[in-house]
Parts: structure tokens; C-alpha cells; sequence
């Protein structure tokens, strides 16, 4: 768990029943400051989501090669198009 995030609806009971040690700081504007240390490692997906995390997203190698390929696509076609100024010939690049 990242120290001093803040996490929204804390439930102590849910919290302490992931195993570990709980400290709980103050409650503002609906937001509390929660910190557990010493969570299982069978027990880390679940507290990821009580966090409403998001799993990072891993590419696979096709994804990774398709994503390459587009992006030096889009890089050529940038650099191919010139953008013309409005006064044409008389402005000198």
C-alpha cells in the first residue's frame, strides 16, 4: 500500500480482515488518510481493489509492434508535411 494515500469509504473491519497492521489518521471532507502494512501476498489483489486501483496494462508483443509501427507512421507523415505560411515565398524558413 502506497504510504499516506487517501482512499475513500474506509471500513476498519474489512481492512483488518486482510491481515496486517491498520492505522487509520483523520477524516476530511469525506476522505480519509489509511495506511496497512504487512498484508499477505494472498491477500494483495484483494486490497488492490478495496483501493479501486486499476491494474497496469501490459502489452503484449504484437501490441507492442503494432503500436511502434503507427507511431512511425504517424511520425513520417508529420515530417513529410510541411505546413506552408501564408505569405508563401516571402517568408524564408
Amino acid at each position: 500500500m502506497p504510504d499516506g494515500a487517501r482512499w475513500q469509504a474506509v471500513y476498519p473491519s474489512k481492512w483488518k480482515a486482510l491481515g496486517g497492521k491498520l492505522w487509520m489518521g483523520e477524516k476530511t471532507k469525506g476522505v480519509q488518510d489509511v495506511k496497512i502494512a504487512g498484508i499477505p501476498l494472498e491477500n494483495a489483489r484483494a486490497a488492490i481493489r478495496m483501493c479501486r486501483i486499476k491494474p497496469k496494462r501490459i502489452m503484449s508483443e504484437a501490441q507492442k509492434a503494432a503500436a511502434a509501427a503507427a507511431l512511425d507512421k504517424a511520425r513520417s507523415l508529420s515530417s513529410s508535411r510541411a505546413p506552408e505560411h501564408p505569405l508563401g515565398d516571402l517568408f524564408v524558413r
